[in-house]
């Protein structure tokens, strides 16, 4: 297997609690190469100080470690503070709340490498992942598809693309423009674009990544996501796949609303049938019909 240097970034705001978690899942891992490059966004609680403690071990662990903090300016803008001064072949950013299993990176390069002889235009590799709440305590597993993937199923949002696993090419980061300040939903903003410039994308299957659901991450902030995704689909208007990706994504929106607002989940559902009637037929109206006819859990 090739041992090319990775960049590994962590964003960091007011995760006191978690990001000494984050930096010892990157400390323990079974890959050497390994360049970490960490950023506290202008945390107001104490991320600072923990991170501090960590120091000795990163410098001693790491081939590169670059640890910067200063006042807030936003994920995108410190994403690309980062992206300046990797040096890896690849890049994986990972927030400060998330774990990466021992074996994370070194699996996922050798699956790059493999995949890679299949498909010329690999950018990125991503994998399952283990939904953990805020204590660590494992709430599921959500498994990859296996497959490849390009700029219609990043569109249509079809393909499960765990954003905490995502290993990319830095070079293909940097050529598609990185990340812009304007859009807050940087994940779907990034693939839409490596895909659109021709790079596909693998899932393994293997859940790789614990990702960390809790109150104060971006998940639970419904309204303000599904703002930033209709800013980003409304780029690609012109696309013949509009009024479809669309509809996919209304669909994937109410499903999200049924934890908290009844009226607006159901008119998510009426625009998406509205703009694509053949979502009615989906896979994902099916599941959402289900869980609408199932009590709530309390």
């Amino acid at each position: 297997m090739s041992n090319s240097l990775i960049s590994v970034v962590i964003p960091c705001y007011n995760h006191e609690e978690y990001v000494i978690d984050c930096i010892k899942s990157i400390l323990e891992q079974d890959y050497n190469n390994i360049e970490l490059i960490i950023i506290d966004d202008g945390s107001r609680d104490e991320s600072v100080k923990r991170i501090l403690q960590y120091l000795p071990d990163c410098e001693k662990r790491f081939v590169r470690f670059e640890f910067r903090t200063r006042k807030n300016i936003g994920l995108c803008g410190t994403l690309n503070e980062a992206l300046e001064w990797c040096k890896g072949k690849y890049c994986a950013i990972i927030a400060s709340d998330d774990v990466m299993k021992p074996d994370r990176i070194s699996r996922q390069i050798e699956t790059f490498l493999d995949k890679i002889k299949l498909e010329p235009n690999l950018v990125a590799i991503y994998s399952g992942v283990e939904m953990i709440d805020s204590t660590g305590k494992k709430l599921k597993l959500k498994y990859g598809s296996g497959r490849f993937s390009g700029f219609k199923e990043v569109f249509l949002r079809t393909e499960f693309l765990p954003t905490p696993t995502c290993i990319v090419l830095t070079e293909k980061l940097r050529e598609c423009g990185g990340f812009n300040p304007d859009y807050m939903i940087e994940d779907l903003f990034i693939r839409l674009r490596l895909t659109a410039a021709g790079g596909k994308f693998f899932t393994m299957i293997e859940p790789l990544v614990k990702y960390r659901q809790h109150s104060d991450n971006m998940s639970g902030r419904s309204d303000l996501i599904w703002k930033g995704v209709q800013d980003i689909l409304n780029d690609y208007s012109s696309n013949k796949l509009y009024t479809k990706a669309l509809a996919r994504s209304m669909m994937i929106q109410a499903h999200d609303y049924q934890r908290i607002s009844k009226t607006k989940s159901l008119l998510n559902v009426r625009d998406a049938f509205s703009n694509d009637p053949t979502v009615l037929f989906s896979m994902s109206m099916v599941k959402y019909i289900i869980k609408l006819l199932l009590p709530r859990k309390k």
